[in-house]
């Protein structure tokens, strides 16, 4: 029977304890609605809120919001910028009342309130409304007092107002672009030095112009990361002022497909100017919006179109290689991973820290030129990967590494590799370290013991 009762205890025990992790914890504590209670907006929650509506001396603005941002619909369409939209819902969110007043026992135009300098309009997911009028700053100190169509009027501090009053400019997003490095589909950038278009697959970059060969990711990233970093400092709203900013010839348009149903974006980078010796580079993007903006990306696009080829001959993954075979004329080695362990065709352990260390090396090798004629005496030797593919982990194609003997002694080996259409040029250490000693790939040979007696002693 004691047992019986222990186990209904313990059960008793677990649903109070599931209960407070569950619903219990997540309930306010005293304070907080005691807090709640002397808020001006109790019922306002920054998350919930779907659009927010200025009147100011500086004119009217509404701001939207579409998923995680904020954009600008009047008095004209644009990108927000969403900080400044959280830092005012947050300012209302946490407003305090120092003092509650009856409409009926105050003069309103003593408090600036029968013609309110701000309003502010919110509304929220369920399209409930909320209007407030915010009165003129009060003697002897910063507070103002605000009412929400009750008959209430709510003293509280006026910090806020300074956001509420803000031009419609510091409503504008300063970002010139947001991009996610890995969604973006193609780059097309036309300079003064030529042209570079190149696509991204899994990752990878493939150049198109100025050639058709392996693009280099870390260019990529790096001029990216520098359109991202790009601020917009001055609005250009005047249609007219576009013919003397330098967009009949800009020195560098750049058209992003940002991924797949996305509309591309079209930079087009004009004049310069001086602002206190910094350096602000005309911008129009899209052909609608013109801007001044830092000159962040500036070296970046300026490098020759060569410069966005890869110098790494083969960059892959070790890890994610399966397999290496190398042939010279001292032999033959082929290496397979299985089960994680490297071994040899007839299934004995490879030296598994000298496979990886050549598969760095290849992995890491670069170029020194390109388009090379392939006028060689003969091979050096050949190198196959096997690597896993990107969509199903399973073996793809080889790649295969052809070393060529150089033209004269002590020149550069040639090499070509499957799937670049170049001739490519390399340092004769680098070849030599992947090509020669094929013994190493094996493990040492374990010296032999000396017998012993049981006790441990040589035998005599």
């Amino acid at each position: 029977m004691r047992n019986k009762n222990l186990v209904i205890l313990t059960i008793v025990v677990a649903a109070f304890a599931a209960y407070i992790l569950l619903f219990d914890r997540h309930r306010p504590t005293t304070e907080e609605v005691a807090a709640k209670e002397d808020r001006a907006l109790p019922g306002l929650d920054r998350e919930n809120v779907q659009s927010v509506e200025l009147t100011s001396e500086t004119g009217y603005v509404r701001l939207d919001k579409h998923g995680d941002t904020w954009r600008l619909i009047e008095p004209i369409d644009f990108p927000a910028d969403s900080a400044q939209v959280d830092s005012l819902l947050g300012s209302l969110e946490s407003l305090d009342v120092d003092r509650r007043l009856s409409v009926d026992e105050i003069d309103l135009a003593e408090y600036g309130l029968t013609s309110p300098s701000l309003l502010v309009a919110i509304t929220d997911n369920d399209d409930e409304r909320t209007e407030i009028s915010i009165g003129e700053e009060l003697p002897l100190g910063s507070n103002r007092a605000i009412n929400l169509g009750s008959d209430e009027v709510f003293i509280v501090q006026g910090y806020f107002a300074a956001n509420v009053s803000k031009p419609v400019d510091k409503w504008r997003s300063t970002s010139l672009v947001t991009l996610t490095p890995g969604e973006i589909a193609s780059f097309d950038l036309v300079t003064n030095y030529g042209h570079v278009h190149a696509v991204q697959v899994d990752d990878e970059w493939s150049l198109l112009q100025p050639v058709e060969d392996l693009g280099d990711p870390e260019q990529f990233r790096n001029v990216i990361s520098d359109l991202n970093a790009v601020e917009i400092v001055d609005f250009v709203d005047d249609p007219g002022a576009d013919s003397s900013m330098g967009f009949d010839q800009p020195r560098y348009q750049i058209t992003v497909l940002p991924g797949a149903h996305k509309e591309p974006i079209v930079l087009e980078f004009g004049a310069t100017r001086q602002v206190e010796d910094k350096t602000q580079v005309a911008c129009r993007r899209n052909a609608t919006q013109t801007f001044w903006v830092t000159d962040r990306a500036e070296t970046g696009l300026g490098k020759a179109p060569v410069r966005w080829r890869s110098q790494m001959i083969f960059p892959f993954d070790s890890w994610n290689c399966d397999g290496i075979a190398v042939a010279t004329d001292g032999g033959q080695v082929d290496i397979e991973r299985i089960e994680g362990i490297w071994r040899f065709a007839d299934g004995s352990e490879a030296n598994n820290s000298e496979v990886l260390s050549r598969l760095s090396k290849l992995s890491q090798m670069r170029a020194i030129d390109f388009d090379l004629v392939a006028m060689s005496p003969g091979e050096l030797g050949r190198v196959t990967l096997t690597l896993k593919t990107a969509q199903e982990s399973a073996d793809g194609e080889p790649t295969v590494l052809t070393f060529l003997r150089p033209m004269a002694e002590g020149g550069n080996v040639c090499l070509t590799v499957s799937g670049r259409d170049t001739v490519m040029s390399v340092d004769p250490a680098d070849a030599a370290a992947i090509l020669e000693d094929l013994d190493a790939l094996s493990p040492a040979p374990v010296p032999e013991q000396p017998q012993e007696d049981i006790e441990g002693s040589p035998t005599g």
